[in-house]
């Protein structure tokens, strides 16, 4: 077995082994804990949910519903008695958007960035906490200046210290090799419903692809066609592409 290489101190090697994909301690397995969203098909699409102490993206563009799923995530993470912390470098969360999804308020931290380097330091800050088991960061539909190397280094090694899922939400992806696990959503198209002379928005169907994941047992892309409802509980659908 190859040996690791020196470092300066305990702490530099521990930041190591959790940051590096694939190093194990001795022959040990590296044990993922997962956090589910609760919404089967997306669950069973991610293996059981997003990876605890990682960072993960989820991208795509106005629509696709990458909102709408973070909020059911985070919902469910209150649920449970956890913690939450939505960085909105968007200026676009409603708490009334908090409430529909289910999500505990009492529960959530709402910060407010007036920069995009504020909105990168925010979650250092929300990390090293160690008190919250969701972090999201919400960049909406403008794409940022893109961030060095460092600073996802720091956001890795922040989220690996605090056991929590660290998601990035945005239009295009960031990350790079610096996601553990990335989906993208596309929005497909509308579903609409015809009551007497007028036409309501009863649903939207978008793709589902996993492209990057670096904990799971497949790591190819897959590619679903999900449907869901958007009045009243979420009723969700999944299917294969063809």
């Amino acid at each position: 077995m190859p040996t690791l290489p020196h470092f300066a101190s305990a702490e530099s090697r521990e930041d190591f082994l959790q940051v590096v994909p694939g190093v194990q301690r001795g022959l040990a397995e590296e044990q993922i804990v997962r956090l589910p969203c609760e919404i089967a098909p997306f669950d069973a699409l991610l293996e059981g949910g997003w990876p605890r102490g990682r960072l993960s993206e989820l991208y795509g563009t106005r629509s696709c519903g990458k909102t709408t799923l973070a909020l059911h995530l985070l919902a469910a993470v209150t649920r449970r008695g956890e913690m939450g912390v939505w960085i909105d470098a968007a200026n676009a969360l409603h708490p009334l958007s908090l409430a529909a999804a289910g999500v505990e308020l009492p529960r959530v931290l709402w910060v407010r960035p007036r920069s995009w380097q504020e909105a990168l330091r925010s979650a250092e800050i929300v990390l090293s906490s160690k008190g919250f088991a969701l972090v999201v960061l919400d960049c909406g539909e403008q794409i940022p200046r893109w961030p060095s190397h460092g600073a996802w280094v720091r956001l890795q090694r922040a989220a690996a210290r605090a056991h929590a899922v660290l998601l990035l939400l945005t239009a295009q992806s960031l990350t790079g090799s610096f996601a553990t696990l990335r989906m993208r959503l596309q929005a497909r198209k509308a579903r609409w419903v015809r009551v007497g002379q007028q036409a309501f928005l009863e649903g939207l169907q978008t793709v589902a692809v996993v492209e990057r994941n670096r904990t799971g047992s497949e790591r190819q892309q897959r590619c679903w066609e999900v449907g869901w409802q958007l009045a009243g509980n979420a009723n969700w659908t999944v299917q294969a592409c063809g």
